[in-house]
């Protein structure tokens, strides 16, 4: 479904925003090997809907599924490292997703996130997975919930 699964909810990137990085998830940044996907609870300030996101991180994802989430969507925020490109198979060149940018995966749908081969070293994001149907409902309410952290007196936590 990539990016194209929009709703009525309009634009959901955050703005440009700097999340704090913790030293445990830099050093834990710093040690990601070639080739892996790491996960880490996501700070509850940042639940939306009843809906707490993970904190995903990854030097690549080679083409794979999710089986263990069918019935669900991902609602994926890049926090760092948008040099990258997210892929499915419906559109194998992907699209750059650059920071602050929210994307949608379907995690039964062949995916991936590349690298760009010069400057990438690490890929940072935040995932709320969400049932199908609350797709339309959890897209509202990430909207709401990101004009308030778009505010300048909001006070990102760290991660």
């Amino acid at each position: 479904m990539g990016n194209a699964h929009t709703g009525g909810w309009g634009n959901l990137d955050l703005e440009t925003r700097q999340f704090p990085l913790s030293a445990a998830l830099r050093e834990r940044l710093d040690t990601l090997e070639p080739q892996s996907i790491d996960v880490c609870f996501g700070p509850p300030e940042l639940a939306v809907d009843g809906v707490r996101s993970d904190i995903i991180f990854a030097s690549d994802a080679w083409p794979h599924c999710d089986p263990d989430w069918e019935g669900s969507m991902f609602f994926t925020l890049t926090v760092e490292g948008g040099e990258y490109s997210y892929g499915t198979a419906s559109d194998p060149h992907g699209h750059r997703v650059s920071k602050g940018k929210v994307f949608i995966v379907d995690p039964m749908q062949l995916h991936w996130l590349r690298p760009d081969p010069v400057i990438s070293t690490y890929w940072l994001g935040l995932q709320w997975t969400v049932e199908k149907e609350r797709v339309e409902h959890f897209g509202r309410a990430l909207r709401a919930a990101i004009d308030r952290w778009n505010a300048k007196d909001f006070v990102l936590p760290t991660l």
